[in-house]
Parts: structure tokens; C-alpha cells; sequence
């Protein structure tokens, strides 16, 4: 599996491993190992090449504030480099690059802000993001106090972090519960609407 890893990174990456080679003898890749990858939550990248033949969009069941079934699929699996501290676009040489990998989901009917996993791997640290429509990105310490005990829609969550938001328009986040294991367990806005996870499947 960490074969099908780098592989998929080195394919993913080619166009901009060139140009950082054109005047480097040795490029350095920071890349996220399988583990790291989990924090993506939503078929993460250590899947795509092992499974072409099949739909990689999983789909993601929430209920909302009226107890309706909100339809969500991972729509798009997106990867970049960019120039480690120190280095940046404009220099003819790049010796090192770090990796950033975002994962979103989106609502089936549109009608609902996508939510989006990301991470990136420096050389010295992962840094775990995640985000809601046009309306804040929160950074996770992964090595932070998390909540225990945590209920959504009848059933417990453990290793859960609780973000807030800042925002005052009424369609900014208020809170959101996130997991490693499971992602978005639930992210509630100003206005009272709220998207509970249900299911993965």
C-alpha cells in the first residue's frame, strides 16, 4: 500500500517534479505517509490507484435540521506542490517541495456548502485543515485534546474535536465535531441549520 502511495504522488506530480529538476540535481518530496493520509477521511489518495475499475466517490449520508436525508458524494480528489520554507516560485532552482492533498464532498443536490479535508506534509510537520463553503477553514492539532462520548443522531463518537466558528452572518459556522475515523460528524450554522452524519457508505 505505501507502493501504491508514491506511485500515485509521482503520477500526480510529474509536471512539477520537471520544472523544479530543470536546474536541481536532487529534489526532495515531503509527502504524507499512508497513515497521514486518513486524515482525508473520504477515499483517501492510498486508494485511487488499487481501485480504478471502480465509482471512488463515496457517498456521505447526513441528516439535517428537519430530519431530512441529505445525499453527499466525494467529488473531487486535488494534489499539489509547493515550495518548502525557504524556497519559492520564483527561484530557478526548488530543492524541496511539500504536498498538499484536499478531498471535497459535495452535496448530490446542491444545495448544501461543500466540505472539504486537506492536509499538507512539511518537512517537519502535518498540518490538518478542514473546511466549509465560503465560510472558514479550521486548522486541527492533531495532537490536541479531543472529546469523548460525543452523541450524533443516537450514537457515540469518541477522539472528537470541536471547532467553532467566528463568523455572525447567519449562514456562518457556529460549531462542527470531526473525527479522523469518520470526518464531518456534525457542523451546525448561526441560523440553526445543522448537518448530522448518518452514514458512510
Amino acid at each position: 500500500m505505501k507502493t501504491t502511495l508514491k506511485t500515485l504522488f509521482l503520477l500526480l506530480f510529474a509536471s512539477g517534479f520537471l520544472v523544479a529538476c530543470e536546474q536541481c540535481t536532487n529534489v526532495t518530496y515531503n509527502e504524507p505517509t499512508v497513515a497521514e493520509s486518513e486524515w482525508l477521511v473520504y477515499g483517501g489518495p492510498k486508494q485511487v490507484i488499487a481501485d480504478t475499475k471502480v465509482n471512488l466517490k463515496d457517498t456521505i449520508l447526513f441528516k439535517n435540521e428537519r430530519n431530512d436525508t441529505i445525499r453527499y458524494f466525494r467529488t473531487g480528489t486535488y494534489a499539489q506542490e509547493t515550495p518548502s520554507e525557504g524556497y519559492n516560485v520564483d527561484d530557478k532552482c526548488i530543492e524541496q517541495l511539500d504536498t498538499q492533498v484536499t478531498n471535497v464532498i459535495e452535496d448530490q443536490a446542491r444545495e448544501n456548502p461543500l466540505l472539504a479535508t486537506s492536509i499538507l506534509r512539511k518537512s517537519d510537520a502535518l498540518i490538518v485543515t478542514i473546511g466549509v463553503d465560503r465560510t472558514g477553514n479550521w486548522e486541527i492539532d492533531t495532537n490536541g485534546q479531543t472529546q469523548s462520548g460525543v452523541k450524533v443522531l443516537q450514537r457515540v463518537y469518541n477522539d472528537v474535536y470541536e471547532l467553532t466558528g467566528t463568523g455572525t452572518k447567519d449562514t456562518d459556522v457556529k460549531k462542527i465535531y470531526f473525527n479522523k475515523a469518520y470526518g464531518f460528524l456534525e457542523v451546525e450554522f448561526n441560523n440553526g441549520k445543522k448537518l448530522s452524519l448518518l452514514d458512510i457508505k
